[in-house]
C-alpha cells in the first residue's frame, strides 16, 4: 500500500503544473493595456516544465498503446 501511495506521488501530470493561482498573473489584462507583457524567465521555465510533461505523457500514452494493440505472439 505504502509502495503505490509514494509512487503515485512521485509521479506529476501536466495538469497539476497549472494550478497554482497566485502566481498566474501573467494572463491578466487591464483595459488601458495596450502592450503584450514581456516573457520572464519564470514564464519561459513553466512553459518549457509544461512542454516536457506533456512530450512525457504522450510517449507512456503511445507506448501503452503498442502493448495493447500488439499483434498476438505465437500464432
Amino acid at each position: 500500500m505504502e509502495v503505490e501511495q509514494k509512487q503515485e506521488t512521485k509521479q506529476m501530470r501536466f495538469n497539476e503544473l497549472a494550478q497554482d493561482a497566485t502566481q498566474d498573473n501573467y494572463g491578466t489584462w487591464e483595459l488601458d493595456d495596450t502592450r503584450r507583457p514581456k516573457l520572464t524567465l519564470r514564464h519561459l521555465n513553466k512553459m518549457r516544465k509544461k512542454r516536457e510533461m506533456s512530450k512525457m505523457e504522450h510517449s507512456d500514452m503511445v507506448n501503452s498503446f503498442k502493448d495493447i494493440y500488439a499483434r498476438p505472439s505465437g500464432e
